[in-house]
């Protein structure tokens, strides 16, 4: 069974446990254009109490429950049963989200993710975003609590930025403010987050390589922006850094004065992107760099 065939049943059978909603298939462009197919889910309201602008869809997306079908770890019945679930969570949620998009109603949530330029054209291009580098910062409005490490946020609309009368440099000193708020940035030593080989341990090359990330190690490139972060490691070091962007999720740090060569740096990005990162999760191949002096990160 492909794909096509597989989304195609599994919405049939929704229809079945979920006949209080309406529902059908549709294609979301998601981060770095990438295209994904889900199950949008209304509840269904009688025709008088109806208000398209309060009705609040809920798209639950299918290629991980193919991929668990194709694997033999789930039926079709047990992928509707579970998307059921899982939209009966959200809408538990429904309540709590604020759909007024006037600037006092959400500079409080006002947050962003740093993405890669190039491969976002489709995906920001109603949402209100700003280049970076060769990067682009992507603004979003906070829905509700983490939950389990997830941050549950909407694109925020050009549309309604235009509207709100303020400066695009005031959005970005309260979104910066906010991330460092709710979520905090967290420096970690490589070795205590991933599995290095005694060799290469024993060699002292990755005893001060840092992961730059956030309390929740979700969108935790922003923390790229956090004041103060960068200084105080190149303090700590007493160098330049280079910056690896790991995903958009963590920035790998190498100080400059651990001798490693920017040529196999960037040869280490590539590597890393092509077969340890998702293609969702993908920053950039750019190696970068944090000037002691200066305070400027820089495309090296």
């Amino acid at each position: 069974m492909d794909f096509n065939l597989f989304t195609a049943n599994v919405l049939e059978k929704i229809k079945e446990v979920l006949p209080e909603c309406d529902a059908k298939l549709r294609q979301v462009v998601k981060a770095n254009d990438i295209i994904c197919t889900g199950i949008l889910l209304f509840e269904k309201e009688k025709e008088e109490e109806k208000d398209a602008d309060k009705m609040i869809g809920i798209t639950i997306y299918l290629e991980e429950y193919f991929d668990k079908f194709k694997n033999g770890k789930m039926s079709l019945e047990e992928a509707a049963e579970s998307v059921a679930r899982l939209y009966k969570s959200h809408l538990k949620d429904k309540a709590t989200f604020n759909l007024d998009l006037s600037f006092e109603s959400v500079k409080d949530r006002i947050i962003f993710s740093l993405l890669n330029k190039e491969k976002n054209e489709g995906y920001l291009k109603d949402a209100l975003r700003e280049d970076y580098l060769d990067l682009t910062l992507c603004y979003r409005v906070l829905a509700r609590e983490e939950r389990k490490n997830d941050i549950t946020s909407f694109l925020l609309p050009l549309a309604a930025f235009n509207s709100w009368g303020v400066e695009l440099s005031k959005i970005r000193e309260v979104a910066i403010e906010n991330m460092k708020r709710l979520f905090p940035a967290e420096l970690k030593n490589l070795k205590d987050v991933i599995r290095i080989p005694k060799e290469a341990l024993d060699s002292g090359v990755f005893t001060h390589f840092y992961v730059l990330t956030n309390r929740l190690a979700n969108l935790g490139a922003s923390a790229l922006l956090y004041e103060g972060e960068l200084g105080g490691i190149a303090a700590i070091t007493g160098c330049n850094l280079y910056l690896i962007p790991s995903s958009v999720h963590e920035i790998l740090i190498v100080p400059e004065n651990c001798n490693v060569l920017p040529c196999t740096v960037r040869d280490m990005i590539k590597e890393v992107n092509e077969n340890c990162v998702d293609p969702e999760d993908f920053l950039s191949d750019t190696l970068y760099m944090y000037e002691k002096e200066s305070g400027n990160i820089k495309i090296v």
